[in-house]
């Protein structure tokens, strides 16, 4: 930070696994975001914003580092943030800012390297243990064990997203002359998804359960049907999750400006990735590059820039985050071993470079809870590594297997039609982009590595579909 100019505070907010496309001020057609929605009319918000994966450890690997998956080598084989790399929390440690992060565990966790920057590093949040662990799996009491058990994660699950921001308001508070940067990285909406009393819609003779206990994974193995009832059950429990966290991110910063700490504050919200609703007979997230789980939100409200409601509708990316800190506290991507490439987001900068594509990967999809549920499931088209560079109306998709897909999103935003085989000039000169690119990427020489994890740890993942 150059002398003489005041340190400006950063604060982040990540929304797990919400969709853009879900948000009112994306344009929804349910009210889901009022709180994003005005802070997108006093801020900016980036139309086309692209996650460099499709799932939380690689995709916030790459926004703490600014680099993409192929470079920094973090993914299901290898489940660690290297130390080589410089992270956004040690950037803005040496930049003179006191650092934090607030999560709930999963991945963002010690255990994976995400700890290294941060002052305060509070993600170790845990609940109850699982009751049904003390009967045999095919009583009746384990059955009222279960259900006891989603009554019980759906009443604290409210009181957790509560606690992470009390925990954060109070680190926030702690001092008033340091200038912080801090990250909370919400659970909400991720599966499992539970009700919340004025949030979750409803639909007349609907039943309306504490949590949404049916498997989605089901849909994708075959085991359910994705009835047209089925996915609207999905879809209000997803839509009211994010309007539940809407509501708490809203009172949050209501309480951050009572204690007068925004009015030098950048904020910046997004997600780390989406969500399948159904879509290609797909639900969750990982094992795709489809629009519903790489185009992510992202806002950004400056205070010295009051931009009015700005939206950019251009190409931008979660890995450009890091560049924008950079350019914050006064630093430059030649400042940094990370062989980042990026811009500043501010609406200029990308007005002055503006992106002909953007890409994301993931080289290692993860189907180890489809195996072990469904072990005669075939899982072979589900695990092959993909990439897909997206231009501001078209995608390009590789897969492994060379089943390649390309699609025209101006005429088909939904992605219904692999028009490959119509368009085969354009999906070859975006096959060699990619291929180009992959070529010009640095890829840090990692060994396949499966982090040996707790008993805590795994049942925690095991809780949000990973294993």
């Amino acid at each position: 930070m150059k002398k003489g100019k005041t340190m400006t505070n950063v604060l982040m907010l990540i929304m797990d696994a919400t969709r853009a496309d879900h948000l009112s001020c994306y344009g929804y057609e349910r009210p889901t975001s009022p709180t994003l929605d005005r802070l997108a009319e006093t801020g900016v918000l980036y139309e086309q914003c692209i996650s460099p994966s499709s799932w939380t450890l690689p995709t916030m690997a790459s926004i703490y580092t600014g680099l993409f998956v192929s470079q920094h080598g973090t993914s299901f084989l290898h489940q660690f943030l290297d130390t080589h790399w410089t992270t956004l929390g040690e950037v803005m440690q040496r930049a003179g800012y006191r650092t934090a992060m607030f999560g709930t565990g999963g991945w963002i966790n010690r255990t994976f390297g995400f700890q290294r920057g941060f002052d305060c590093f509070e993600t170790e949040v845990r609940g109850y243990k699982p009751l049904r662990r003390w009967f045999p799996q095919t009583t009746r009491i384990e059955k009222l064990a279960r259900h006891i058990e989603k009554r019980l994660t759906a009443d604290t699950q409210g009181k957790m997203t509560k606690r992470l921001s009390q925990n954060a308001r109070r680190w926030l508070n702690a001092d008033d002359e340091t200038p912080f940067f801090a990250v909370i990285h919400f659970a909400d909406p991720h599966w499992p998804y539970f009700r919340h009393r004025g949030f979750t819609p409803t639909r007349e003779g609907r039943p309306s359960p504490w949590v949404f206990g049916m498997d989605g994974h089901k849909i994708i193995t075959g085991e359910i049907e994705a009835t047209d009832a089925y996915l609207d059950m999905l879809t209000d429990y997803y839509d009211g999750e994010i309007a539940f966290l809407d509501h708490a991110i809203g009172q949050l910063l209501d309480q951050l400006a009572e204690d007068g700490l925004l009015h030098n504050t950048l904020i910046i919200i997004t997600a780390d990735h989406g969500e399948h609703l159904g879509e290609h007979a797909l639900t969750g997230h990982g094992n795709s590059m489809y629009e519903p789980l790489i185009h992510v939100p992202l806002i950004m409200r400056h205070p010295e820039y009051a931009h009015g409601g700005e939206r950019v509708p251009s190409l931008v990316q979660t890995t450009e985050i890091f560049t924008t800190l950079l350019n914050l506290v006064g630093l430059t991507p030649d400042d940094v071993p990370n062989d980042v490439r990026g811009r500043a987001l501010w609406p200029s900068h990308v007005a002055q470079a503006p992106l002909s594509f953007a890409v994301s990967e993931d080289p290692a999809p993860n189907v180890q809870r489809l195996a072990r549920l469904t072990p005669d499931f075939d899982t072979t088209a589900l695990e092959q590594p993909l990439r897909a560079i997206r231009t501001e109306q078209e995608k390009f998709i590789w897969r492994g297997d060379g089943a390649h897909e390309f699609y025209d999103l101006a005429s088909d935003p939904r992605e219904t039609t692999n028009r490959i085989a119509h368009m085969p000039e354009r999906a070859a000169q975006l096959h060699a982009m990619l291929t180009e690119w992959v070529e010009s990427i640095n890829p840090l020489d990692v060994n396949v590595l499966e982090q040996t994890l707790d008993d805590d740890l795994i049942a925690q993942l095991k809780s949000l579909g990973y294993l």
